[in-house]
């Protein structure tokens, strides 16, 4: 398995985490941001080949075995190698057997250390975190394109973003009291059960949080845009409606059918 440098490329390296636990997802993928790299979030392995077929840069994919889909880990391994022969794939299990795995693909253990998980995916030791404490965004997004774009885009504004695929992942984030989270942004119309719901949740059980709801994919991205307006720590100007062209595209690139 080959994977880019980061001195070669001269940018970071794109790692798409691909497990269907939103706490542990999270856990490595905040993790992988403080050494600098560039961190995309796929629930399932579905999604995950939606994101690598859409053309958006990605080194690396590091998936979970065993998820709800059409497919599990190693079925997305299979698939990528054929489809996407450059992306290299690591699957982590902590229910499926290693000889029962493919010799080929590499392969870490659950539970693992993230420290273990770095040395795998060949993190560079001089990306380091910033050392400041960054406003922490959880954004509620079901489609993989729409939110990977939001997400960058608002870490660029200087957010930390968590990032959960669904209402139900983002009650699980939320439901931990010692969770950082200063706001909440969420589309209205959820796959589970709708923005206001959740809304109506938060301002019960943690109303020190802040929501912001979204109807429309113009909406979401004009939000996202006012946040970055008035977050102290941007020191350059992003315009919004190019963030929104940007996810129109990767929208309509998207394969026919491919929901």
């Amino acid at each position: 398995m080959v994977i880019p440098s980061v001195a070669e490329d001269l940018r970071p390296l794109h790692i798409l985490v691909v497990d269907d636990d939103p706490l542990l997802r999270a856990f490595l993928a905040d993790d992988l941001r403080d050494e600098g790299m560039t961190v995309i979030e796929a629930s399932n392995a579905d999604e995950a080949l939606t994101y690598c077929q859409s053309n958006a840069p990605v080194d690396l994919v590091f998936t979970d075995v065993q998820m709800p889909g059409s497919m599990d880990g190693i079925g997305l391994a299979h698939r990528l190698s054929k489809t996407e022969p450059g992306i290299p794939v690591i699957v982590t299990s902590g229910a499926v057997p290693v000889d029962s795995l493919v010799p080929e693909i590499p392969f870490i253990a659950k539970p693992y250390a993230v420290k273990d998980a770095r040395t795998l995916i060949f993190l560079d030791p001089e990306f380091g975190a910033t050392g400041h404490r960054m406003t922490s965004l959880l954004l509620v997004e079901a489609d993989i394109l729409v939110r990977a774009a939001l997400a960058a885009y608002l870490r660029e504004c200087g957010f930390r973003v968590i990032e959960a695929t669904s209402i139900a992942e983002a009650r699980m984030f939320l439901a931990d009291v010692n969770a950082s989270i200063d706001l909440v942004l969420a589309e209205i119309g959820g796959t589970d059960e709708d923005g206001f719901a959740l809304a109506s949740w938060i301002r019960k059980e943690r109303p020190a949080i802040d929501v912001i709801l979204a109807g429309t994919l113009e909406t979401a991205t004009k939000k996202a845009g006012d946040l970055c307006e008035s977050e102290p720590s941007v020191t350059k100007p992003y315009d919004h409606q190019l963030v929104l062209d940007r996810i129109r595209r990767a929208v309509a690139g998207r394969e026919p059918g491919r929901k």
